[in-house]
Formats: structure tokens, sequence, C-alpha cells
């Protein structure tokens, strides 16, 4: 939905020294349409990923593959093998856990794997920061997002009160029940 992010997410990545290889034939993880019930679905978005995606780890062509989406890594490290377990050849299940394996959120990956601490950006005014709930909750990625918004210059990092209340917006709740998302929202701003 929106191209740029994934842009500025490969120009981040080659700025601090990894190599990025973009494979044309890549799709959805399936995520929307697991956490929407669509499980059939997300099985084949699952699967198509993983053919994408497995023959370039195991190859050693790739160390990593790196989204700017904790919900997308968890659904590459965690819900593929709820949606494969009960029917899925061995070969693919060993596929699905080496792509997991190697699945990482922009940030950690930054900062734990190449090892950034400033991305050189610089911020005009005072911001906060609200911690994805995939992120936070399933990965657990909290430091290193907080150590690149903190290293930005010119900017204050301010907490954010009730930083672990729910902003309203994650995944399909907003378009489901958008009263109370909008209320959440509201809230969080």
């Amino acid at each position: 939905m929106y191209p740029r992010v994934g842009m500025a997410s490969v120009e981040l990545l080659e700025r601090h020294g990894a190599q990025v290889v973009f494979p044309d034939n890549q799709t959805c993880c399936g995520q929307p349409a697991f956490t929407a019930g669509h499980w059939k679905d997300a099985r084949k978005l699952a699967l198509s990923f993983l053919d994408v995606f497995g023959p370039l780890v195991e190859g050693g062509e790739v160390d990593a593959i790196v989204a700017p989406s904790g919900s997308c890594v968890v659904t590459v490290k965690h819900s593929f093998r709820i949606l494969l377990e009960g029917g899925a050849p061995e070969e693919t299940l060993e596929r699905a856990r080496l792509v997991g394996d190697r699945t990482h959120e922009l940030t950690e990956y930054l900062v734990d794997a190449l090892g950034v601490e400033t991305t050189g950006a610089r911020a005009t005014r005072s911001i906060t920061y609200h911690a994805c709930c995939h992120l936070l909750r399933e990965l657990r990625v909290d430091r290193q997002p907080r150590a690149l918004l903190e290293s930005l210059e010119g900017g204050e990092l301010v907490e954010l009160e009730e930083a672990e209340e729910c902003c309203g917006f994650g995944g399909g709740f907003a378009v489901w029940d958008p009263e109370i998302s909008t209320e959440l929202g509201r809230r969080k701003a």
C-alpha cells in the first residue's frame, strides 16, 4: 500500500552496507488473510512466499530477509507454522523454519545485525514512539527502534503516556470495528 516505505527501507539498508536482493516475484506473506481468518488463502500466500525466499536462503544467496513490518515478520516466523501444520510435507516445514529463522524486522536487523547506532537522520521537533503490538509483544523488539529514535539529531524523544495501551488501528480492527478503533485512536493521539 505504501511503496515508499519499502524503497526507503532498501535505501537505509544499502546506506549501512547491506546488499539488497529484491525478488520481482515476491508477494504478500499472507498476514491480512491470516488475521481475517481466511487460512486457505493465507496458506497459498505462505507457500508462495516460501517458494520465492526458500531457495534464496537455502542456496546461501541471502543471509536475511528484512521487512519494515513487525506484523509481516511475526507471520513468517510464527504463523507459517500454524498454517502449514497437519498436511505440509516435512521439507516444506523445514523450509518454513529456515526462512522464519532468517527473517528480521528492519530496526532489529539494522541495530543487531549491522551494528547501526544512528541513521544520521534529523528531527525538527519532539517525537514520541508507539510500539507496534506485533513488534513489541510477539517479537519482543523495543530496544532497537528506541535506540535509533534516540540517535536522531535535533529532536527530543518524549515518552508516550499510556504507551502500552492499544492505538486502535492494528490490522483489520480499524475496518471491522471503526467506532471503537477511532475512539482508541483519539485517546492515543
